[in-house]
């Protein structure tokens, strides 16, 4: 069996070229372009969305600030410069009100043991049909 630890390379064997270094600021300009992007979602003008089971409670633009109760008061649900959140629920892990705001078309707050569903869509066309994670 050979051991390829300790051989002797070339010269200039492990040697960057300048070609490397295009292909390595090419792929970091790829990657920064695609973060700055954001996925295609943007925080334009939006809707806040509320739901209960599949029954849809309140629709509020995001531009209107907005503080209202939901589920005969159990929870409360506040719109406020330009995102959403939970404010108080009475379920028993709070998990929805420390998922903290949301902004972004697409983004969701659940709460699973009230069954609400709060959740931003855009009033714009979406330019993509599915991103995956």
């Amino acid at each position: 069996m050979t051991d390829n630890i300790g051989k002797n390379h070339p010269a200039g064997f492990y040697r960057t070229t300048p070609r490397d270094i295009f292909f390595i600021a090419l792929v970091l300009a790829a990657c920064v372009y695609f973060i700055v992007r954001d996925g295609g979602r943007q925080p334009g003008p939006g809707l806040v969305l509320v739901y209960h089971g599949s029954q849809l409670l309140k629709e509020v633009p995001l531009e209107k600030d907005e503080t209202f109760a939901v589920l005969d008061g159990r929870m409360h649900v506040q719109v406020s410069q330009g995102k959403a959140r939970i404010l108080d629920s009475d379920c028993l892990q709070h998990i929805c009100v420390h998922t903290g705001w949301i902004r972004r078309a697409g983004e969701t707050i659940v709460c699973v043991p009230n069954r609400v569903l709060v959740e931003i869509k855009s009033r714009s066309p979406q330019l993509i049909d599915a991103v995956a994670f």
